[in-house]
């Protein structure tokens, strides 16, 4: 009897795992490293940014068929937090609308699909890759996931630029949150995430460079939700 209690304790709690999982995770960085100019430049320095991004988003699909998708489908994420100028189309994002068909591998009904984006796309060279994007199909639901180095989702927003003229924080480290709404879509599924959290660590440092005012930073958050 207490065997059967422990095994019924075991099997509760994870089924409670199992309904808690997060079907949003979020995860971003960047950072500024000045970087001298040659000799004779017109400005003594640079503010030289990277960025890192990488996030996991579910869509619920009870009965999900994968035969019912072909090439032609088109897949999107967007995030939003009420302002338009920090809404993101993080994929699909201008003329450039992602589809199934952008892996060549992929074949209608296959089980998913890959997609690379080149930095130069239609340049016959070797180049590096900003952008992933992998799909996957399961029984029950789709699960997009992304990394990339083209761009952070709001951790660069905290980050100050002399060059650009956007200082908007004192030197130091401090934190900060944000609530935002994401959105995924694949062909005529979709599921909003709204008022997901995120949190954010960043600083900010000053640095002179012959006279001219630089900054230094590093900024990295994270999100998730149910």
């Amino acid at each position: 009897m207490v065997r059967l209690s422990r095994v019924l304790s075991l099997l509760f709690f994870v089924s409670l795992s199992t309904f808690a999982a997060d079907g949003l995770k979020l995860a971003d960085s960047a950072s500024t490293k000045i970087k001298k100019t040659p000799k004779g430049s017109p400005i003594p320095a640079i503010e030289q940014p990277t960025y890192k991004g990488s996030y996991n988003i579910t869509i619920p699909a009870p009965g999900l068929d994968p035969a019912t998708f072909n090439a032609s489908t088109q897949i999107s994420v967007s995030i939003s937090d009420g302002t338009s100028s920090d809404d993101y189309s993080l994929l699909g994002e201008g003329s450039k609308i992602y589809t199934l068909g952008d892996d060549p591998k992929y074949t209608p009904g296959a089980k998913g699909a890959k997609i690379t984006q080149l930095s130069q796309p239609g340049i016959n060279v070797k180049q590096n890759v900003f952008r992933t994007i992998q799909v996957k199909f399961g029984k029950d639901a789709i699960t997009i996931s992304v990394k990339e180095s083209y761009l952070s989702i709001y951790a660069q927003m905290y980050l100050n630029y002399g060059t650009l003229g956007v200082v908007q924080y004192p030197e130091g480290k401090a934190t900060a949150t944000r609530s935002f709404t994401m959105t995924a879509k694949v062909g005529t599924l979709s599921k909003t995430y709204s008022g997901v959290t995120y949190n954010v660590s960043y600083s900010n440092k000053k640095v002179d460079v012959s006279g001219t005012t630089y900054w230094t930073g590093a900024a990295k958050g994270s999100a998730s939700a149910e």
